[in-house]
């Protein structure tokens, strides 16, 4: 499609995460990467989705900010939105 998205297009696309978890949830060989397909689109900075999770950069991974699987650490109990 060109062009950005409609609202209801993205809040459509973005259902792929949640799909993919619960699929993967009933899988026993697969159930542990599941909570990694759920939350594969969440930024640093807590704008990504599906739940806003921020993150803190581990010091000693400061060079590394670019490999995000390797370095998200959730803040503790704490979403983008309930930490601003």
């Amino acid at each position: 499609k060109p062009g950005p998205l409609m609202p209801e297009e993205r809040q459509l696309v973005q259902t792929h995460v949640r799909i993919g978890h619960d699929l993967l949830s009933t899988v026993p060989a697969l159930s542990k990467v599941a909570d990694a397909v759920l939350h594969h689109h969440e930024s640093f900075d807590g704008s990504g989705y599906p739940d806003g999770l921020a993150a803190e950069v581990d010091a000693e991974d400061e060079d590394n900010r670019g490999d995000a699987c390797g370095i998200l650490r959730p803040q503790t109990a704490t979403h983008a939105a309930s930490a601003a």
